[in-house]
């Protein structure tokens, strides 16, 4: 599992692994300009680069076939699927891994000053000289050593030795001599350079640094995780440091709230995604309202054709309503580019190439489908076979012949093969409406039931959030949370007392349940004329003597052409009465989850359990050990050194004798007579420390301006997230009295207003806002739940580094009292 994760070897299936021998790499693709000099260079013919085997691949070849596609050749992406991706190849979280790895060889590094070290080495030579040079004509020699070497804790120095010597003169008697040394060397230092505080400091901070750098690459993850899921900010993995010192930083401020309701990462794609399928929804009931303006103007025209001005009127409510729809398909045109733009950045966030075919799809914001995309199915399928309808009648009336017999105008129908070609158009059309309203009865209604039902189970909840929120956030405040508010200790919120009335939600489900019902009965009555059309035009089309003339035309007429128009236009209506409902429901069931602490008790959490802050108060005592290692410069040497050898008597060179051997003991002494550079480092460092001081508490202060920014966000989320909701159901109940006025004028016969059209198109807008904001408000709101939880240092990642939920945080739920010392650590060195 990723919390196993031991090595920093690569997986197979990683697009950054190498199957080359490591060891061995082949040479890389070369650009063909710069290899020429590689062959020669400065007319100089270069190394033999050919020699080394080459290769086409800088990344892996073969990792693209390990990715877990579907049989579309598509990466379908959730956000678990997503996080896993990352782990295996993004090359930044490898890095952090890698760096991790650097400062355990520091520390093997260290730890390797204080073992017994060995060396050994030999030198064989021959040696010949002229007849007048003193030394021996002609001598070949091997001499042979092995040392052995350890540092001590105190700070003394300790090597042993041992060397010999084979000598083979072939001038003159053709002799040959061996020789042995032992050696023996010790030096402790008294005063400078003595003393565990200095001879382990490098030691004991390469061993700190190291906890300090696991700590912050658990730390790293966390944030990994939270970039992936909404954009946050990435705090930095382990570092290797040079010397003592160096306080870590923490990251940003907390992000979003307060106004900003976009998110970036994974879950800013899903926003996007809903952001669309808003503007689709809204795309859709302009489209129903345009069936709608357009049905009137055919009415006028063929009720009140010497009524210009009605005429007039309803013309300019068709263009505007067009007008706003090509608005709404060009937005949604950009809204979909700028989704795909953000897609392809995300995926070489994951570490995979922007080619790659991916969809995003996973459920966290199914809540905020409040249009059901079943439901923007539907009204576009109604959409599009109004308007082929539309021009099968068109063509249908061009049959139409008008007759004057004296006085009476006669219209009749001359029954042929290219009609009967229409009617059948025109049937197949009415079959499709017939599935549609059937579709809404079987399985529309069933689920706005049980989204009412879902809203029934979750109103008690409801009913308490806003009881705990009016008596957080009271009209009335008591001088107590006045001086709260100037301690910036409360919100200073003045607030629509809307927004927190319980009483308003007790009237809701029953509301929700007579619409239900009251549109139920509207789809079934529609079953009747539905047939009667259909059975008509199944009469007509199979009679063997065909009607014709007068009869013909006033059937068409009045029970098909200008019928069906007039009833795709009331199934559109009750279908976005319908969409209206649940979305009215699923506003009213989706919840937030309570976090309800205070920005002391969260500080002192943070003391607790962030990592980056343990590290920071280790990097403190880093900082204030190293004046007393630079102290120990200004002091003098004095360093007590004992010498001695042993050495063999003869040709034997293991034959030892103490007669051959030597001593010595001796103290060296320097007094500190020149100290200057000394006493500069000393000063330094003492500044050093006050600056690191400085830092630490100005760490605190950003920790705790972190957490309360944090923390006020939630606060105002909560209140914003519950006056959206409320923008939600009213931009709903203007589209429902929109239409309510419009059904009342068409009944009076009153014809449409001359804003009708502007005024649905800014009901439909606006209900796209609220839907985007209320949206937008949960997700900054999880998103800074999830930031918190880092802050806090209390966030947790499973196995598949998954964020663990913690759900309702509440004041105690987490422990404020540090974790007692480990026995002897104030005298750690």
């Amino acid at each position: 599992s990723t919390l196993e994760r031991t090595t920093i070897e690569v997986h197979p299936y990683s697009r950054m692994y190498d199957p080359a021998d490591p060891d061995h790499p082949p040479m890389p693709p070369d650009d063909p300009q710069s290899h020429r000099l590689m062959v020669r260079v400065d007319n100089k013919r270069g190394a033999d680069w050919d020699r080394f085997r080459r290769t086409d691949h800088v990344q892996n070849p073969d990792w693209i076939g390990h990715l877990p596609r579907d049989a579309r050749d598509i990466l379908v992406l959730d956000l678990q699927a997503a996080v896993q991706l990352s782990l295996r190849h993004s090359p930044e979280y490898q890095q952090v891994f890698e760096d991790l790895y650097l400062s355990a060889l520091d520390v093997s590094a260290e730890r390797y000053q204080f073992d017994m070290r060995f060396a050994a080495g030999a030198d064989l030579s021959y040696r010949t000289a002229g007849r007048s040079s003193s030394s021996p004509r002609s001598q070949q020699s091997l001499v042979s050593n092995l040392t052995a070497q350890k540092a001590l804790a105190g700070g003394a120095d300790l090597v042993a030795g041992f060397a010999n010597t084979l000598i083979w003169d072939f001038a003159g008697s053709d002799t040959h001599g061996a020789t042995s040394l032992l050696n023996l060397s010790l030096v402790q230092p008294l005063l400078r350079g003595a003393g565990r505080e200095r001879v382990l400091a490098r030691l004991t901070l390469a061993e700190r640094q190291l906890l300090a750098n696991v700590r912050q690459l658990e730390r790293f993850r966390r944030s990994f995780y939270l970039r992936l899921a909404n954009g946050a900010g990435l705090v930095r993995g382990p570092n290797r440091l040079d010397g003592p010192g160096d306080v870590l930083r923490t990251g940003a401020s907390g992000q979003g709230g307060g106004g900003t309701l976009d998110v970036g990462g994974f879950m800013g794609l899903l926003q996007d995604q809903q952001k669309i399928r808003n503007q689709e929804a809204n795309i859709a009931g302009l489209r129903v309202n345009l069936i709608r303006f357009d049905q009137t103007l055919q009415e006028s025209l063929r009720q009140m054709p010497d009524d210009p001005t009605s005429i007039l009127r309803n013309r300019l409510q068709v263009a505007q309503a067009r007008q706003q729809l090509s608005q709404a398909e060009f937005t949604l045109l950009r809204l979909q580019g700028q989704y795909h733009g953000s897609l392809d950045q995300f995926k070489m966030q994951l570490g995979l190439p922007p080619h790659l075919g991916v969809e995003v799809a996973d459920p966290m914001l199914d809540r905020f489908k409040l249009l059901d995309p079943q439901t923007v199915s539907l009204q576009a399928r109604l959409a599009d076979w109004n308007r082929r309808i539309g021009h099968v009648n068109e063509r249908i009336l061009q049959f139409v012949q008008v007759q004057h017999e004296g006085d009476r105008r006669v219209v009749a129908m001359a029954y042929t093969d290219d009609l009967a070609l229409h009617l059948a158009q025109l049937q197949e059309g009415i079959t499709q409406i017939e599935q549609v309203r059937y579709q809404v009865v079987t399985a529309m209604l069933q689920q706005v039931r049980r989204d009412i039902e879902h809203l029934d189970e979750v109103l008690p909840r409801r009913r308490m959030t806003l009881v705990r929120l009016a008596e957080k956030y009271p009209r009335l405040l008591t001088a107590q949370q006045r001086l709260e508010i100037a301690m910036q200790r409360r919100l200073p919120v003045h607030i629509d007392p809307a927004v927190l009335d319980v009483a308003r939600l007790d009237g809701v489900v029953s509301d929700l349940d007579k619409a239900h019902q009251r549109i139920g009965r509207q789809f079934r009555s529609y079953y009747a004329p539905i047939q009667q059309v259909l059975r008509l035009l199944e009469e007509i089309l199979a009679a063997p003597d065909k009607p014709q003339g007068a009869d013909l035309a006033a059937q068409l007429q009045g029970q098909v052409i200008f019928r069906v128009p007039g009833l795709i236009a009331h199934l559109s209506s009750d279908l976005l009465d319908l969409s209206l409902v649940q979305a009215r429901a699923r506003a009213e069931a989706i919840e937030l989850e309570p976090v309800d602490l205070g920005p002391d008790e969260a500080l002192k959490v943070a003391s607790v359990h962030r990592r980056d802050w343990m590290n920071a108060r280790a990097s403190l005592v880093d900082t204030w050990r190293n004046i007393e290692r630079v102290a120990d410069d200004l002091e003098g040497v004095v360093d007590v050194v004992v010498e001695g050898d042993l050495s063999t008597a003869s040709d034997n060179p293991v034959r030892f004798r103490s007669t051959a051997g030597s001593l010595r003991v001796g103290l060296q002494v320097d007094g500190p007579l020149d100290r200057l550079l000394e006493r500069n480092q000393y000063r330094a460092a003492l500044i050093d420390y006050q600056q690191a001081r400085r830092s630490y508490y100005q760490l605190v202060d950003r920790i705790s301006a972190n957490l309360r920014g944090t923390i006020r966000n939630l606060q105002l989320d909560e209140l914003i997230f519950e006056s959206r909701r409320l923008a939600v159901l009213w931009a709903i109940e203007q589209m429902v009295l929109n239409d309510e006025v419009q059904t009342l004028m068409e009944e009076r016969a009153q014809g449409q207003g001359a804003t009708v059209a502007r005024d649905v198109a800014d009901a439909l807008r606006d209900l796209q806002t609220a839907q985007d904001q209320f949206m937008g408000v949960w997700l900054t709101y999880e998103a800074n739940r999830r930031w918190l939880d880092l802050n806090l240092g209390t966030m947790e990642l499973d196995a598949q580094g998954m964020w663990r939920d913690p759900g309702a945080v509440e004041s105690g739920r987490y422990p404020t009292v540090p974790q007692p010392e480990p026995d002897g650590g104030s005298q750690a060195g």
